[in-house]
């Protein structure tokens, strides 16, 4: 019986590698085409890496900071409706063929209407250059309509406007005051932009209703910085400079969600690096681009610092001339608890966060540009507490602007400096 099973597991066994012909003669198997796989998969690996490459290269950055670059305008689209209408001969418009024809634009009546004949009632901020009024209007709600004076229309006035609506009609983030349209009519110049009805921050912690200072406590003034810094990141990742970062230009929503505003003198990262009409308010500028002119995104990220600090400290730092030195010698000796605004009290368990806040906004403002770190950078210390936090230099405090620089005063309207 054994011997069966044998023989039956022998013939029901079927070669591997034979194949028989109809002629019933074996033939060795078809080799595996590897000549062809390799010629397709070589290829088509070589195109994936290729294109990983691209994308993270750093000329994928700069051609996604061409895309926004303000001073070559796109291409013309014949027959297409025109940017400008209704602008009297002699109103001397700002060019705004830079602006794409898609987005809105609204009528002068309209304008008039939301804003009950630009009627003293609904002023909700004034100053140098224009005039902002609350309105309603169809089609939006509540808006803040910012109407440019009109005897201060000056050629560079009405470039800042200009440049505004070009930038401002491609961006669209959370940490960004939302342009919903403009007006430019009869000779008027106007921006209408979402309503931030907490205004701007500078009213919580310069102000001097305390009610409204103790209303930002520690959490809430940690989540502000890290939303500015948010904001301020995605500007540099679309190659942008805001170049007049403060206070005054960060509105708040109804929760407190702060956003940044006022592009007006904002600036390109292609742009020639070296400026020689400077406009920054003192306080907040780099040192190197109120000495020499010099404009990076650096130049953001002492701001940003300088803003930091002042959240926290709950002062100017303008007002201080020493407040930098101040800020590094609590540091330096622990004794940060004394930098906190009174009006927010002790963070209790949030102190480590204090602290490390501190520290970030030390690192921000260091003198050299090169020592200073870049937004993702910050963003990352802000938000992961396990992200290395590099020792910081004294600081040297920066004593007012150069004597090319403009100063612009906090009273300076914006969309958002006075709001």
């Amino acid at each position: 019986m054994h011997l069966q099973l044998q023989t039956f597991r022998e013939s029901t066994q079927v070669p591997d590698a034979v194949i028989h012909t109809p002629h019933g003669e074996a033939q060795p198997p078809k080799s595996f085409p590897t000549g062809i796989v390799i010629g397709v998969t070589v290829p088509l690996v070589t195109i994936i890496l290729a294109l990983v490459a691209f994308w993270f290269s750093p000329w994928r950055r700069r051609w996604n900071r061409e895309r926004i670059l303000v001073d070559n305008p796109p291409r013309v689209v014949h027959n297409a409706p025109r940017v400008v209408d209704n602008v009297a001969p002699d109103s001397h418009p700002p060019n705004l063929a830079l602006l794409t024809t898609s987005f809105p634009a609204v009528g002068l009546p309209a304008v008039v209407q939301a804003t009950g004949n630009f009627s003293e009632a609904n002023i909700i901020g004034k100053g140098g250059f224009s005039v902002i009024y609350k309105g309603e209007l169809d089609g939006y709600g509540t808006v803040a309509v910012k109407r440019l004076k009109q005897d201060s229309l000056s050629e560079k006035i009405k470039g800042d406007y200009a440049r505004e609506i070009v930038l401002m009609s491609r961006f669209t983030h959370a940490n960004l005051v939302k342009l919903l349209c403009y007006c430019q009519e009869n000779a008027e110049c106007i921006l209408v932009y979402e309503f931030m009805r907490n205004r701007s921050l500078n009213l919580y912690i310069f102000g001097e209703d305390s009610s409204l200072r103790s209303l930002l406590n520690w959490a809430q003034r940690v989540k502000i910085i890290r939303g500015i810094a948010v904001g301020l990141e995605w500007l540099h990742g679309e190659g942008v400079i805001h170049r007049d970062l403060k206070p005054g230009n960060i509105l708040l929503n109804d929760t407190l969600e702060p956003k940044i505003a006022d592009f007006g003198t904002a600036k390109t990262l292609i742009e020639d690096p070296t400026n020689q009409t400077l406009v920054q308010t003192a306080g907040y500028v780099a040192p190197e681009y109120a000495g020499e002119g010099t404009l990076t995104d650096k130049c953001d990220v002492y701001s940003f610092g300088v803003v930091l600090l002042e959240i926290v400290r709950g002062k100017r730092k303008k007002d201080e001339p020493a407040f930098l030195p101040q800020v590094w010698e609590s540091w330096k000796q622990c004794e940060i608890g004394e930098l906190l605004d009174p009006q927010v009290g002790e963070p209790e368990e949030a102190f480590s966060v204090l602290a490390r806040c501190i520290h970030i906004g030390l690192h921000c403002v260091q003198h050299l540009p090169e020592q200073r770190p870049a937004m993702p950078d910050v963003v990352a210390m802000l938000t992961n507490t396990g992200t290395h936090l590099p020792m910081p230099s004294n600081p040297t405090a920066n004593i007012g602007a150069g004597p090319r620089a403009q100063p612009i005063s906090d009273g300076t309207p914006g969309p958002s400096r006075t709001l």
